[in-house]
């Protein structure tokens, strides 16, 4: 994610999103955009901008969590514990020893 430096309260245009920042959390130059809340069956929703999901690298399907401290919410990837890479590892481990594995089935 890129870094702009600006003032509280300063606007910026970038792309087709309007950024401005936000309050000073102690953090980095925040992005800040506005969303409604919508309903969604017995809930409320709000959608996520994609370009802030790019700069989380998130994507459909993917788990977040929120946190809530006296600033707001912090919206925070949630790192899958079971990876694709590692089930690629798992499956190559199970390939190569697949007649030991067989024989502890068997035991």
């Amino acid at each position: 994610m890129a870094h702009v430096n600006i003032k509280q309260g300063q606007q910026v245009r970038g792309g087709s999103s309007k950024l401005r920042l936000g309050r000073n959390v102690g953090k980095a130059v925040a992005k800040v955009e506005e969303r409604k809340l919508r309903k969604v069956g017995n809930s409320v929703g709000v959608t996520i901008p994609v370009g802030i999901l790019n700069d989380m690298g998130l994507k459909e399907g993917d788990t977040i969590s929120f946190e809530t401290n006296n600033d707001g919410i912090v919206l925070k990837r949630k790192d899958p514990i079971v990876t694709d890479e590692f089930m690629s590892l798992i499956q190559k481990v199970a390939d190569e020893n697949d007649a030991a594995l067989k024989a502890l089935v068997e035991r």
